[in-house]
């Protein structure tokens, strides 16, 4: 049986939240929970644990590892939705001191204030998705991209 991704977010927006409280629980303590969840799931036969493991440590993937830093990324994201100034400004609420916001809550907090069908289109998709599928969809060499330019 696949595997759901939003397994793999439900567990990445729990040490997400956990990072943010003011007295963490140990994040040890919160993957064993997730892993004692879904051990069913996880001790399938047809499992891939090679796909999920590809999602929970994109880091480790040497051919998929594409150095894009955050500025860049916030560029390439600027880019990509045709941002403005003012805009521009929401954007980089990350690197404010004491903001309390990485660049991914910007982002966020971004496309939800704009009408953007792509962006629920692709949320969409992506909740149906499976470690599986994502894992065979992602090219194995990095190509370059337009956004890079």
């Amino acid at each position: 049986m696949p595997f759901p991704f939003t397994h793999v977010c439900d567990l990445l927006q729990r040490l997400d939240g956990n990072r943010r409280r003011k007295t963490p629980h140990p994040q040890e303590q919160l993957v064993g929970e997730w892993f004692a969840q879904h051990k069913d799931l996880l001790g399938q036969p047809d499992f891939d644990l090679a796909a999920l493991l590809s999602a929970l440590l994109p880091e480790k993937r040497t051919d998929r590892v594409y150095n894009i830093r955050e500025k860049k990324l916030q560029g390439m994201v600027a880019k990509a939705q045709f941002i403005g100034k003012t805009r521009m400004l929401e954007l980089g609420r990350w690197e404010n001191p004491g903001s309390d916001v990485d660049l991914a809550d910007c982002v966020e907090s971004l496309l939800n204030a704009t009408v953007c069908n792509r962006y629920r289109f692709l949320t969409a998709l992506c909740c149906q998705a499976t470690t599986t599928d994502l894992d065979s969809r992602i090219p194995p060499r990095p190509q370059r991209l337009s956004l890079l330019r």
